[in-house]
């Protein structure tokens, strides 16, 4: 739903058209910002002890092969002019603080081919090209790593100096890959020094190296050195950036000679919690071990279930070390299982230690039901002093008593029978104030009688009242809920009808379902009773048929729960425009298949790990908004797909139709566009938690309005805007840019990403004045566009023939600023669009 609000304000010989703009699509100037985002750059003022974080997190480690062909990482670096940076090499990976590789074995001696490095001209990073341009030169230098220095490895000796290389940075490219060939053997770990030899560029904007990609794992960053051109250090310590979220960026490729020696793999130490639940996903781990004397690269390990593969992953060990591996499992049948970890590699001269077992015992899942009841366990007659669930309204008033009888039952033989007044009884569920709750029970009214029931707020009775329902003689039914008569049915008379009330309380919203049906959703908190919203708590269910014509009621199978919509069937009502809280917190995976569906998620995070249903039922022909992109709560990273049911039903062959990930690389919530539904289409939700990502967060379902003004010739006057005081801002209403299909006008000259899309038309007619336009925020509208990037092109003329007067992208995008703003004069009387 994203969205813009126009503002002017008028200045000294200007105002301000403040357009907000939610859901423009990027610039490239925005595209390269978020790319550079995606990257920890570290900018070197003084010295490098001066390295401060500039960017955002990194990714997965992408080292993979081992034997040398070094993978690169992300540090970029603003450095001085005639400075060079280094990384140190190490393939023997250990992953101590002075052996930071991500590789195994001693595969030395080494052939180094060639060192490949990326050099970025100063402009991707924001700073203006121009400035950038120049001729750098520099040298590839190897040098040995002294590994007695205190602290971390430091280089000790030059070994290898290559021929001066030249690169032009131009205005063209913002990237200048570079490979220079190296015929150069090392026999131990190494340091690559990329030196400079000059810059013929301004003094400040000396190119660094930059590698796209980012890595996670500690043991995969490496260590930065700044030399001076004298090849010196410019600090006497290594610039430690092990605790940043990156590492230097040279690729180094070659070969090693075969090892030889004994290939010996153990597995041992599986381990897992004795008891696990099923359904819960849980953790097994191992230890893998080299026991032979040649390091080995990707060893598959298996987990089996009973001899049943569960799950594959592959690990690398160097001769002597061992390693850690863990799995997620999620036991899908109750009793014992077997949990095997276990390897097959290749040449293994001991095929006896290769796997391990453990024995776990899977039990159901717990009860989420606090109270449940279904009248099997009492005696006929008199209700409320065979349990201490039940209690009479006046509290000791034997009158009011309900009875247990056998005349009918949902299931078992019992139920309660509730008649004429006095009776009035009770059914008490704890004062609950927090968590989202299912109360549910099975009434049945006989041929010709009415009933009655309510949930009160406190057990102490009489306090307030969240909803009352009726079920008269005639079949028909209504409820007070958010108002009186909020919503009115048939009913079946004759036949057990089940009732379910789904409270959430965080939310402060309540769905009531009867017969399996939808009936009415509201305000948990409105009260009848007092002039403001009241209590939101739940305290009992109150049976009171008096209040019906001719009453008579039968109840059965009551129950109060903890609701976690964990299935389709299960599934949380939405309306249009409403927000409600969700949990994934003890969700499990319902049906991972479905993560075949998800087209949108990244690849390699698209399982389904602890989903949340919700169902919407479409109230109007039209497009909607489905999104989390809401409020942040404790879950700050989800993913969604939307269905449709072949039958409307749950139990339908469902059909993708949605997908959601993140909104942008810094906004990791999601939101799915749903355009052309149909009244009375049925949809199901499914929100998924990144990676096991679990707690709470905001969802709802929101009707979007088509763009009428994606078209020049149907540009919204804003004339009205103008002329306003000096300095003071003109604010135009909220509009909606997401369903805009376009303009119909040649490329701006400065939208440099080539397109028009969702873009919107507007005109003012000028009064000699010179003006200032631009977008702003919403107010603090949730759909505001990311990062406020907008774009924005003024016109004279009409729409057959416009001639374009003013253009902007960014305001300033060396500090971030993403919107769009022009300045210029106007004529009297002339329509600008």
């Amino acid at each position: 739903m994203k969205s813009l609000r126009l503002s002017f304000r008028m200045v000294p010989k200007a105002f301000i058209l403040s357009l907000m703009v939610l859901g423009f699509a990027a610039s490239p100037s925005l595209v390269s910002a978020q790319s550079n985002l995606d990257l920890p750059v570290y900018q070197v003022t003084e010295s490098p002890a001066d390295i401060t974080p500039m960017g955002m997190q990194q990714q997965a480690c992408a080292i993979d092969n081992l034997q040398g062909a070094v993978a690169g990482g992300t540090l970029g670096i603003f450095a001085v002019a005639e400075q060079g940076f280094a990384t140190l090499f190490d393939p023997t990976g250990s992953g101590d603080p002075g052996d930071p590789g991500c590789f195994v074995g001693e595969p030395y001696p080494f052939q180094i081919n060639n060192v490949q490095l990326s050099i970025a001209a100063a402009g991707l990073f924001g700073l203006p090209p121009a400035e950038g341009v120049g001729t750098f030169e520099y040298v590839i230098k190897i040098w040995s790593a002294d590994e007695d220095a205190e602290g971390c490895n430091a280089p000790a000796d030059v070994l290898f100096t290559s021929s001066v290389q030249t690169v032009e940075i131009t205005e063209a490219a913002n990237q200048f890959p570079q490979t220079i060939d190296i015929d150069f053997e090392v026999e131990d770990k190494f340091f690559v020094l990329v030196e400079s030899v000059s810059w013929s560029g301004a003094a400040d904007r000396s190119p660094s190296a930059v590698l796209w990609g980012n890595v996670p794992l500690v043991e995969c960053r490496q260590y930065v050195l700044l030399f001076n051109n004298d090849g010196d250090l410019v600090a006497p310590d290594m610039v430690d950036v092990y605790d940043t979220p990156g590492w230097t960026n040279v690729i180094v490729n070659g070969e090693t000679a075969d090892q030889e020696g004994d290939v010996d793999v153990a597995v041992s130490d599986v381990t897992a919690d004795p008891e696990l639940v099923q359904s819960l996903p849980a953790t097994v781990t191992a230890t893998v071990s080299n026991l032979g004397e040649v390091a080995v690269a990707g060893v598959e390990v298996v987990l089996s279930a009973n001899g049943s593969t569960v799950f594959t992953t592959s690990v690398n060990v160097a001769p002597g070390a061992s390693t850690g591996v863990e799995f997620i499992y999620t036991p899908a049948t109750l009793g014992e299982v077997e949990l095997t970890v276990s390897t097959d590699e290749e040449g293994d001269i001991d095929v006896e230690n290769n796997s391990a077992s453990t024995t776990v015992t899977v039990i159901p899942p717990a009860d989420p039901c606090i109270f449940s009841d279904d009248i099997e366990s009492y005696e006929l007659g008199g209700l409320v002093s065979q349990s201490d669930q039940w209690v009479t309204w006046t509290p000791g008033a034997a009158d009011q008593d309900a009875e247990v009888t056998d005349e009918q039952a949902n299931s078992g033989t019992q139920s309660v029978k509730i008649g004429a007044a006095p009776e009035d009884v009770n059914f008490l569920l704890g004062n609950q104030t927090s968590g989202t709750w299912n109360i549910g029970f099975f009434v049945y009214v006989p041929q010709g009688n009415g009933a009655y029931w309510n949930i009160q707020k406190s057990q102490t009775e009489g306090v307030e009242w969240a909803v009352q329902m009726l079920l008269n003689s005639d079949g028909s039914g209504s409820i007070d809920a958010g108002g009186v008569d909020a919503a009115t049915f048939d009913y079946t008379q004759d036949a057990w009808n089940e009732v379910e009330i789904v409270v959430n309380l965080d939310s402060d919203v309540a769905n009531l379902y009867f017969a399996g049906e939808f009936i009415y959703q509201w305000t948990y908190s409105w009260s009848a009773t007092t002039q403001d919203a009241g209590l939101v708590q739940i305290g009992s269910i109150n049976f009171f048929p008096e209040a019906a014509d001719n009453p008579l009621m039968y109840v059965d199978d009551l129950s109060f729960c903890q609701y976690y919509n964990n299935t389709a069937c299960e599934a949380f009502e939405l309306v249009a425009d409403q927000v409600v809280v969700g949990d994934n917190t003890d969700a499990t995976p319902w049906d991972g298949s479905l993560a075949e569906d998800a087209t949108c998620w990244a690849e390699g995070t698209n399982t389904v790990d602890n989903d949340v249903w919700y169902t919407f039922t479409v109230p109007a022909d039209g497009s909607y908004l489905v999104s989390t992109n809401l409020e942040v709560l404790t879950n700050d990273d989800t993913q969604l797909l939307v269905y449709t049911s072949s039958d409307d039903s749950c139990e339908g062959e469902l059909t993708a139709i949605g997908c959601g990930e993140d909104i942008d690389n810094a906004n990791y919530l999601s939101e799915a566009i749903l355009e052309d539904l149909t009244e009375g289409t049925v949809i199901y939700i499914m929100v998924d938690g990144w990676q096991g990502t679990a707690g709470t967060f905001q969802i709802g379902v929101f009707s979007l309005a088509v763009a009428e003004n994606d078209m020049c010739v149907d540009a919204v006057d804003l004339s009205n805007l103008v002329g306003g005081e000096l300095d003071m801002e003109m604010n135009s209403e909220t509009y909606a840019n997401t369903l805009a299909t376009g303009g119909d006008v040649e490329l701006p000259s400065c939208f440099d990403d080539g397109s028009l899309d969702l873009s919107l038309w507007y005109s003012f007619e000028g009064d000699g004045n010179t003006y200032f336009i631009t977008t702003n925020d919403c107010g603090g509208d949730i759909n505001y566009v990311p990062f406020g990037d907008t774009q924005l092109a003024i016109y004279t003329g009409d729409c057959d023939g416009l001639t374009e007067v003013a253009c902007n992208e960014d305001l300033d995008f060396d500090n971030d600023i993403y919107e769009a703003g022009v300045e210029f004069p106007t004529e009297a009387g002339v329509t600008y669009y």
